[in-house]
């Protein structure tokens, strides 16, 4: 990894990080959907959010916005971490921590979150909604077909259907959540199926490059789209299990920017090095 891979303060909410020539990223930690605002590679810029979280939900409870607005918020450099701290307020009784650093192959970021619910009693269902967002451009996921993976053109799909919305579950777990109706979905939604890795793949037009995020299987339970034309948004599901009170969850998702020409080989292997990976969430 790149030594120049280190967070600067530019703002009192914001952070700039440079990996050699290969790219650059600006965090913004201020509410709402703390998360990257930009990410440059050769001239060209993926405008975000991206690796940001904005939502929770429950079984019987509506999405609401997470972090939470009041109560405690601080951030802070550690190390090669950028780490920020919201709630808990007196409309969202949760503490969540998140962290951001450069991965350790120098081809992205990391975000590790904790969510500390000492306050919250118990949740059926418990799922925590990262979101993104792009401009046009493909969007391809690794989804599985019989013992094999298929990397699926999700807007060509979503045109075949008629339908802008579209939800890819997330192994045994995202199927049993699924077939319980324990997920608010969009309207019109689209099942894409299966994920083999919960993995996606972006193509910005008239680049080389394309960008990936990687979530962890064990704690990831769908993801959910809406392919619009001209704006693409996304997100992980992640959790989506009985939340009792005084439970600490903790997980974490990378993105990574990697050549066009074998982009798909990659992040699959990307992805599935990252379900190996143990999580170095801690001090």
């Amino acid at each position: 990894m790149s030594d120049c891979a280190v967070w600067q303060r530019v703002r009192q909410d914001s952070y700039t990080v440079r990996s050699g020539s290969s790219w650059a990223a600006e965090l913004r930690v201020r509410l709402p959907a703390p998360g990257l605002r930009r990410l440059c590679h050769d001239a060209a810029c993926l405008l975000g959010p991206v690796l940001a979280i904005c939502s929770w939900q429950a079984q019987g409870i509506d999405p609401r916005p997470a972090p939470p607005a009041g109560g405690e918020r601080d951030a802070w450099l550690q190390g090669r971490r950028v780490v920020a701290v919201y709630g808990p307020g007196p409309a969202n009784p949760m503490r969540f921590e998140l962290r951001w650093q450069p991965t350790e192959d120098g081809l992205g970021v990391e975000v590790e979150i904790s969510v500390a619910t000492s306050l919250v009693p118990a949740l059926r269902a418990f799922e925590v909604m990262t979101c993104a967002r792009a401009r046009r451009g493909e969007f391809l996921l690794p989804v599985r077909d019989g013992g094999a993976t298929v990397w699926l053109d999700a807007q060509r799909w979503a045109r075949e259907r008629g339908s802008w919305w579209a939800m890819a579950h997330v192994a045994t777990r995202g199927r049993e959540l699924a077939r319980l109706g324990h997920w608010p979905v969009p309207a019109r939604n689209a099942g894409l199926g299966e994920l083999a890795v919960p993995a996606l793949v972006y193509r910005p037009p008239e680049a080389d490059w394309s960008y990936a995020e990687v979530a962890r299987a064990s704690e990831a339970t769908r993801l959910v789209l809406n392919l619009r034309e001209r704006r693409l948004r996304w997100g992980f599901g992640l959790f989506g299990q009985e939340l009792e009170k005084g439970v600490i969850l903790r997980t974490s998702l990378r993105n990574a920017i990697v050549p066009r020409h074998n982009d798909t080989d990659e992040v699959e292997h990307l992805a599935r090095a990252w379900q190996e990976r143990i999580p170095s969430l801690g001090a």
